[in-house]
């Protein structure tokens, strides 16, 4: 009966030191073992016909304070670094310089895209848990292309995918230099990524299934090359702490060989 009982308990370890070393190597759900996508031709619109836009976000409205720290736990608290704390900054949901708004996903909602077939990068998504905060907090991806979740600290993160089907996953990232390495196959809404050891660790991922899709920056511009002439939706989406809305949408049609500076995406204050 012992024996018995200790073959089970052995059992179980394994299958659990399995499962955690499965999903460490992202070879789980839509990990980087299951890429048959990758090497898939490209098929592209002819590039003498191709157009350009481009454009700006922009914030109106009275700026909330920013929020405190929130780094308060012993295992973070060598993370905090006073007023002068670059990662606090970066971290902050709402960034407007000069009227500019940054970390808002403007990409591609529809269009004459869908026709065709486009290059999947080579190049992985990297985004890191450093100083207790996800680094970036704002990233896009490409489906099928490889995201690299990696911890830059010194103590343990857990990543946690709020996304769709298997675009789910909570892996722990026991120590630094731990990663996970994961293929998203399928385009997702902009998903949230959160650790659950430390709550107030929140990013944001969107997947889409072709390239034109980026995240502003400082001066909140965009700009999307190489798009065949049509008529596009075009959308910008942030995550909406302090806003009226989320998403803002615009129509544009491309001419051949066109650019098109589209009117400004300008997100609200409550």
């Amino acid at each position: 009966m012992k024996k018995g009982l200790l073959h089970l308990a052995v059992t179980v370890a394994a299958i659990g030191v399995f499962i955690f070393l499965w999903n460490q190597l992202g070879c789980g759900r839509g990990g980087d073992a299951l890429c048959d996508q990758c090497e898939r031709p490209a098929r592209l619109p002819d590039p003498a016909t191709t157009g350009t836009i481009r454009g700006k976000v922009l914030f109106q409205g009275r700026l909330p304070r920013p929020p405190a720290d929130p780094r308060n736990t012993s295992d973070c608290a060598a993370h905090r670094k006073g007023e002068d704390d670059l990662s606090l900054a970066r971290d902050n949901p709402l960034q407007v310089r000069d009227g500019r708004l940054r970390n808002t996903v403007v990409f591609v909602k529809s269009g004459p895209i869908e026709n065709f077939v486009y290059e999947i990068p080579s190049q992985p998504l990297v985004i890191d848990n450093r100083d207790c905060f996800y680094a970036p907090r704002v990233a896009t991806a490409q489906a099928h292309q490889l995201v690299l979740l990696n911890n830059a600290d010194s103590i343990s993160h857990n990543v946690r995918s709020l996304g769709q089907g298997r675009a789910a996953f909570n892996v722990t990232l026991a120590n630094r230099g731990a990663n996970l390495r994961w293929r998203f196959h399928e385009p997702q809404p902009i998903l949230r990524l959160k650790c659950d050891i430390h709550p107030w660790m929140v990013g944001w991922l969107g997947i889409f299934d072709h390239p034109f899709h980026a995240v502003t920056g400082e001066d909140g511009t965009f700009e999307f090359k190489s798009l065949p002439p049509g008529r596009y939706e075009i959308a910008a989406w942030h995550e909406g702490e302090g806003l009226r809305r989320q998403e803002l949408v615009q129509t544009a049609t491309i001419e051949v060989s066109g650019t098109l500076e589209l009117p400004d995406f300008v997100f609200e204050a409550r």
